[in-house]
């Protein structure tokens, strides 16, 4: 056979064109697996954003489960250690700073620097409050410049009550409220001009805070004894009164005076 004619088939030549990838294959891929990447990362801040969420929510329960409750403080009462005067005629009581002393005026006090006075008047009448007070007081104590005479009412720690300062004359603040048929005026003068009624304001309105009418509260329990000055009395034993003309005792806890003026 002759070697030139031989019948084993050559293999064609290949295209070079038709083994490369179509067009446009290499950026599908590249952007698929951008997204998968970005897909990842999401997922994976997303897990991790939850996870902290539920770390922090879990602290703070735990925090409000171990954080014991404040223990609550009892306030301490300011009037605790002040003098009880009772009216038995008026039927009424209240108490005042121990340093407070009588004034000639019988059932008048005077606070230490003697700037100002404290009084109660009680009156019978039909009129009501905001009547009464209008007429006894801001159109009594008027000016010329002020026909009024009062500043606009407030409450005060008396229920039912309304307090009000005139500055007219030397000034003086007023808490009125009516009990059955009686206008009560509690009332705080001063003594000298142009008075600072802030400064004594506070413990004008404690005073008024333990104001009560007595007669009609319920029985306290007997044998409370009393503490005064450092030293303890016991319940209807006599306490030194300060001024060597009223007289003072123990009554059921509270010590109670009279109020007497004195020579």
């Amino acid at each position: 056979m002759d070697p030139q004619t031989s019948n084993v088939p050559i293999a064609e030549a290949q295209n070079p064109e038709t083994s490369r990838p179509p067009k446009g294959y290499n950026g599908i891929t590249v952007a698929s697996m951008a997204i998968f990447v970005l897909l990842s990362l999401t997922t994976v801040v997303f897990l991790y954003y939850q996870n902290q969420k539920l770390k922090n929510m879990l602290a703070d329960y735990l925090q409000v489960q171990t954080t014991p409750a404040p223990t609550p403080t009892a306030t301490a009462d300011p009037t605790a250690d002040w003098i009880v005067y009772t009216d038995i005629k008026g039927r009424y009581s209240f108490k005042y700073p121990s340093d407070w002393t009588t004034s000639k005026n019988v059932g008048s006090l005077n606070d230490p620097a003697m700037k100002f006075i404290l009084g109660v008047q009680a009156k019978n009448t039909t009129l009501n409050v905001q009547d009464w007070t209008k007429a006894n007081i801001c159109t009594k104590f008027s000016t010329v410049n002020d026909q009024n005479g009062c500043t606009p009412y407030t409450k005060s720690p008396i229920e039912n009550s309304i307090q009000t300062t005139f500055l007219a004359h030397y000034g003086g603040m007023h808490t009125i409220f009516k009990y059955e048929d009686t206008i009560f005026d509690i009332s705080l003068a001063a003594r000298e001009p142009n008075p600072n009624f802030e400064e004594i304001k506070n413990v004008y309105n404690q005073i008024l805070s333990t104001f009560k009418f007595i007669g009609n509260e319920k029985p306290v329990e007997s044998g409370i004894s009393c503490q005064y000055n450092g030293r303890i009395y016991k319940n209807g034993e006599s306490v030194p009164s300060g001024d060597k003309c009223n007289t003072c005792s123990c009554d059921n806890g509270q010590i109670a005076c009279t109020l007497m003026a004195c020579p």
